[in-house]
């Protein structure tokens, strides 16, 4: 991503399918670690129990008491305010801590060290990745849970033949009347072939 920290509020949605990361913690989005002013949250919190969680580099990694399922879907959002940063996992509130911080937008499932190593590796699949730079409500959470594997973005409507012309016998040079009905995103139009010619 390599994108600038978004300072609070703000909001982190992703649907993750985790395994058991092969390190002691993995990211799911994080910042640069320098000084205070790194960030990450965490799909596996550094103490190893597996929590998520947040840190802020240099100063501490912060646990929410919830363990995102291992080989399943689960919608985590994150909630950051100045004062705060909540989690809910499948729509659910699951927590609060009385800490701040930005949003790190550098790296996505992972991040690297000081001296450049990579650090955070996860392990597992992430996808709908919605970062938003306002405090999402309850019931905005919950549309987004909600949405599920239809996703947050539902492009048109295919077409769709909703009425098909009935079987009709004529006479040779009579006229033959024929109608049909689709439905999509207009304009829509139709073509009549017989025998695979105009």
């Amino acid at each position: 991503v390599e994108a600038s920290n978004i300072p609070p509020p703000w909001t982190a949605s992703f649907w993750v399918n985790r395994q058991d990361a092969p390190g002691t913690s993995a990211a799911l989005l994080s910042s640069p670690v320098v000084s205070t002013d790194g960030y990450a949250l965490k799909l596996e919190q550094y103490d190893g129990t597996r929590e998520v969680g947040f840190t802020q580099y240099g100063v501490a990694d912060y646990a929410f008491n919830y363990i995102a399922s291992t080989g399943t879907w689960v919608h985590l959002v994150f909630v950051g305010t100045a004062t705060n940063t909540s989690l809910y996992a499948n729509g659910a509130f699951e927590g609060s801590v009385a800490v701040g911080i930005w949003l790190p937008r550098t790296y996505i499932g992972g991040g690297l060290s000081a001296s450049g190593f990579p650090i955070d590796r996860l392990l597992g699949s992430v996808d709908e990745v919605s970062l938003f730079n306002r405090a999402l409500s309850l019931s905005e959470i919950n549309a987004l849970y909600s949405a599920g594997k239809a996703g947050q973005y539902v492009g048109p409507a295919l077409p769709t033949v909703t009425v098909t012309p009935a079987t009709m016998t004529a006479v040779y040079g009579w006229t033959a009347t024929f109608s049909a009905n689709a439905a999509g995103v207009p304009p829509l139009s139709y073509h009549w072939l017989l025998n695979g010619s105009n």
